[in-house]
C-alpha cells in the first residue's frame, strides 16, 4: 500500500490565506445585521458578530473585528448622525477587508460603518409596518377607541427600576390637587430585538384583565434612534393597534416617531409630557364642575335671597290686605247691623203692642165666653131642678 499524500493544517490554512489575501485585494461594502459588538474595555477593540437572516432564522454569519481607532470614529459618527452610539441588533453597511488567520480562521476587519445607511434602514423598516398597517386598515384603530372620561387605574409596561417609569410616577403623585391614579407594573424588557417579545408578552397578560384598567402605558427612559427600532416592528406595532382599551406611550426624547407611538391612542415625548397628560384629563373634568358648582351655590344663594325678600314683602303685604279686608267686613257687617235695627225697630214695637192689645182682646173675650157658659149651665142646672121636682110631684099623684 503506497503512502497516502496529505496536508498538515498549517500548510491548509496558509494556502486558503494565501488564497483569500490573492482574491480578496481591496476592502468592500458588506450589508449584516450587528448580532453582538463584544467590546473589549481594556483594549478598546470590539469583535462583532455579523448574521444575515430570512424570515427570522440565520442563513449567514462571520466573525469580525473593529479596532480600537476606528471603534472610536464609528461610534463618533453614530453619535453625530443617529444621537446613540454603535449598537447591537442594527442592519449596518460595513467597509470590511476580509483576511484569513491560521489560528483564528476567517473574519472581516472592518474599517467603517455608515451610519446615514444604517439610518436609512430604519426609516425603511419603519415605512413598511406603516404601509402594511394602513393595508389592514389598524393604523387609526386604537386612536378610533372611546376613552373613559378619566385615567383611573393603568397598567404600566416598564422596567419599575427605569428613570422614565421613576419620573411618571412623581409626576402623578406629586400634583397640588393629589389626583389618584392606580398603576400597576408589568416589567418588560425595553430595548433591543429581545424587547419586541417581551412587550407583546406583557400585553397579552394585560388582554386577559383588560376590564381592569382604564388605559396601557409603555414607558420608557430617553434614547436614540437605534435602540428604539423595536418599536417600529410590525408584530408589535399591530398588537398596540388592534388593544382593546387605549395604549399611551411615553417611550423616550426622540422627535422622530416610531409606529408604536405613532399608532397609539396618545404619545408623550417623554414620560413625564405623559403623565401631564393624564393630569390634564382630570384638570379638564375638574375645571368645569368647579365653576359650575359656584354658579350653582351663588345661584341658589341669589334665589334664596330673592325668595326671602318676596316671602317677607307677600307676608306684610298679607297681613295688610287681611287687616284691610277684616275692617272692611267689620264696618260692613255694623252697617247692616245698624239697618237691620232701624228697618225692624218700628215694626217690633208695633208688633209688641198689637200683640198686647190682641192678649187683652183675648182674655176679655174668654172671660165673656166663660161667664156666658157659666150662665147657661145655671140655667140648665136650674132646668133639670125643675124637671125633676115635677117628675117626683107626678110619681107620688099616682101612688096615691
Amino acid at each position: 500500500m503506497s503512502q497516502l499524500k496529505f496536508f498538515t493544517l498549517k500548510e491548509v490554512n496558509s494556502k486558503i490565506q494565501e488564497v483569500v489575501s490573492n482574491v480578496f485585494k481591496t476592502s468592500f461594502w458588506v450589508k449584516a445585521e450587528i448580532n453582538k459588538i463584544n467590546f473589549q474595555g481594556h483594549t478598546g477593540h470590539a469583535y462583532p458578530e455579523l448574521v444575515e437572516k430570512e424570515n427570522g432564522k440565520i442563513v449567514a454569519e462571520m466573525r469580525a473585528t473593529l479596532f480600537k481607532s476606528d471603534f472610536q470614529n464609528v461610534n463618533r459618527r453614530f453619535l453625530e448622525v443617529l444621537k446613540e452610539p454603535l449598537k447591537e441588533g442594527i442592519t449596518a453597511l460595513m467597509f470590511v477587508q476580509i483576511q484569513f488567520h491560521p489560528i483564528f480562521g476567517l473574519s472581516f476587519n472592518i474599517k467603517d460603518i455608515d451610519p446615514v445607511f444604517t439610518l436609512g434602514e430604519l426609516e425603511r423598516e419603519k415605512f413598511e409596518t406603516i404601509e402594511k398597517l394602513k393595508k389592514l386598515n389598524l393604523f387609526n384603530l386604537n386612536k378610533s377607541l372611546k376613552p373613559p372620561i378619566l385615567f383611573r387605574n393603568i397598567a404600566v409596561i416598564s422596567a419599575e427600576t427605569s428613570k422614565g417609569f421613576s419620573d411618571f410616577k412623581t409626576v402623578l403623585s406629586s400634583h397640588t390637587k393629589g389626583y389618584k391614579v392606580g398603576l400597576m407594573i408589568f416589567n418588560a424588557v425595553l430595548q433591543g430585538d429581545s424587547a419586541i417579545g417581551s412587550i407583546i408578552g406583557q400585553l397579552d397578560k394585560i388582554k386577559k384583565v383588560s376590564h381592569c384598567f382604564d388605559a396601557v402605558a409603555i414607558i420608557r427612559g430617553g434614547g436614540g434612534e437605534v435602540g428604539m427600532t423595536c418599536y417600529n416592528d410590525f408584530e408589535l406595532s399591530k398588537r398596540i393597534a388592534e388593544f382593546p382599551i387605549p395604549v399611551l406611550t411615553g417611550i423616550g426624547h426622540s422627535t422622530n416617531f416610531t409606529v408604536a407611538e405613532m399608532i397609539s391612542y396618545q404619545n408623550g415625548i417623554t414620560p413625564t409630557e405623559l403623565a401631564t397628560f393624564i393630569l390634564k384629563r382630570f384638570e379638564d373634568f375638574e375645571t368645569p364642575l368647579d365653576y359650575y358648582s359656584s354658579q350653582i351655590a351663588q345661584m341658589s344663594r341669589n334665589i334664596s335671597e330673592i325668595n326671602c325678600s318676596n316671602f317677607y314683602n307677600t307676608t306684610n303685604l298679607l297681613k295688610i290686605f287681611s287687616k284691610n279686608i277684616l275692617n272692611d267686613y267689620k264696618q260692613r257687617q255694623d252697617n247692616i247691623n245698624e239697618n237691620l235695627y232701624k228697618v225692624y225697630k218700628n215694626p217690633l214695637k208695633l208688633g209688641l203692642m198689637n200683640l198686647q192689645s190682641i192678649s187683652e182682646d183675648v182674655i176679655f173675650f174668654a172671660k165673656s165666653k166663660h161667664r156666658e157658659e157659666l150662665f147657661n149651665l145655671i140655667r140648665v142646672r136650674e132646668g133639670l131642678q125643675q124637671n125633676s121636682i115635677r117628675f117626683f110631684s107626678m110619681k107620688t099623684s099616682g101612688l096615691e
